[in-house]
């Protein structure tokens, strides 16, 4: 593997990881601030938040941040 194509894979799993950082730390502060509006929409089945909904939350996160970081630049530019 090039060493080009290894730095656009880390620079990959790094804004994936990122957003998934962000998606664990969005879900640990509805739950700890007790946010009932925006508990509806994080808590997919409707028992309280557990550990598959804070995994589908950074789950989401991570997909917007690589869509945001490299598919809508490129989608803009054309």
């Amino acid at each position: 593997m090039r060493a080009e194509a290894r730095s656009a894979l880390a620079d990959l799993a790094v804004t994936f990881v990122s957003g998934t950082a962000a998606g664990v730390l969005f879900a640990a502060g509805v739950e700890g601030l007790g946010l009932t509006g925006a508990m509806a929409l994080v808590d997919i089945r409707g028992d309280g938040m557990d550990l598959r909904d804070v995994a589908a939350l950074a789950w989401i996160f991570g997909q917007m941040a690589v869509l945001c970081r490299f598919v809508l630049p490129v989608m803009i530019r054309a």
